[in-house]
């Protein structure tokens, strides 16, 4: 875009100057003017870029001038003026070597007043480009295509805050009560931290605070090897701080469970060869009161999907059931299926392992008694 510079000239007396010459000139210059023109009737003059001798000019003075009254007047591209109020219909904003290149800032079709707010802040607060790209407290990167950058500099908050007037947690000695979501650093060394904070308690299992869905085209993979993929997956990687990424360690922790904010509260350990640890600090409940090799065959007729073994052992279900329940080895579904648990269902095996050993100890010494 060129230059569009429009004006009107008058009198001590508020009426229009006609006739007037009017020229514009180089910055800061008084000849060799690049325009010339005359006011018309009303006082009016106006140029554009068909009027310009030489378009990389854009920095420009404009000269009026009275003869009947030997009077000039100039506006200078250098003016500096303070206002209490500018109100413009679109707003204009130059840059480039010769302030060649122009930004016109226009709003939409406005269907009431609107007062848009500017942050008390230094340094960049936003910026868009020209690849749609917005950044927040920064103004370049190499990695990002289209979308956002944030940064939060030295602020420990967080960088993204989600809110719902339908929110009212009462959390308030963390955020406001109708954020739900914050995104930010997960501690001074990096990485992030997502928090999700609901107002009520769980009724079914989509009322989590924080949900994950994975939503992929079908069919989904069914490979059980090192290859596997799944709608959700989740990744652990480690860099050496020089540019250089590898896998984890067979014994390096690749997810953890937590149940509470403290460091020590450690549930669960997903280890870099796959193995598993579980939390053994609570006390564990042996089953010596219970023939646990029976318990098993019960648990093995509830969870099976083999209609031949759940005849075979519906008898043991039918007997052992509610122990398995009370013992919280098995929770029942409402479809007549069962959920059970992987540690109380160790502990019972390695209960009847036990119980077999007794009993396999017990008959060897009877047998060596007899001298067989």
């Amino acid at each position: 875009m060129g230059i569009e510079i429009t004006g009107f000239a008058y009198d001590s007396a508020g009426d229009a100057l006609a006739s007037k010459a009017v020229k514009l000139y180089d910055r800061n210059t008084t000849s060799n003017a690049r325009a010339s023109k005359t006011t018309d009737s009303n006082g009016k003059f106006f140029f554009d870029n068909s009027d310009v001798t030489v378009s990389s000019v854009y920095q420009m003075d404009v000269e009026i001038t009275d003869t009947d009254n030997s009077t000039k007047v100039r506006y200078k591209y250098d003016d500096e003026i303070m206002l209490q109020r500018v109100d413009v219909k679109d707003f204009v904003l130059r840059s480039g070597s010769s302030n060649q290149f122009v930004q016109t800032i226009v709003p939409e079709t406005l269907t009431a007043d609107r007062t848009v707010t500017v942050p008390n802040a230094a340094g960049t607060v936003a910026l868009i480009n020209s690849s749609n790209q917005l950044f927040i407290g920064d103004t370049t990167s190499t990695t990002l295509g289209q979308g956002l950058v944030i940064n939060g500099a030295a602020n420990a908050s967080p960088n993204i805050e989600l809110k719902s007037s339908q929110v009212a947690h009462g959390l308030t000695g963390t955020t406001e009560t109708d954020t739900f979501a914050f995104f930010g650093l997960s501690d001074a060394t990096g990485g992030l931290a997502i928090t999700g904070i609901t107002e009520t308690q769980e009724s079914d299992s989509l009322d989590s605070a924080v949900r994950i869905r994975g939503i992929q085209k079908n069919t989904v993979d069914s490979d059980s090897t090192a290859s596997a993929g799944a709608p959700v997956v989740l990744e652990a990687v480690e860099h050496n701080g020089s540019n250089t990424m590898s896998d984890l360690g067979a014994d390096e922790n690749v997810v953890v469970f937590k149940n509470g904010t403290a460091n020590n509260t450690t549930t669960h350990i997903f280890k870099g060869d796959g193995d598993i640890f579980v939390d053994g600090s609570t006390t564990i409940t042996a089953f010596d009161d219970y023939d646990d090799v029976a318990l098993l065959t019960a648990w093995n007729g509830a969870v099976t999907q083999d209609n031949r073994y759940k005849v075979e052992f519906k008898s043991w279900v039918d007997e052992h059931k509610d122990t398995l329940e009370s013992l919280g080895i098995i929770a029942p579904n409402s479809d007549g299926t069962f959920h059970y648990s992987i540690k109380n269902l160790n502990t019972l095996m390695v209960g009847a392992i036990r119980q077999l050993g007794a009993k396999v100890n017990k008959l060897e010494e009877q047998l060596a008694l007899k001298g067989a």
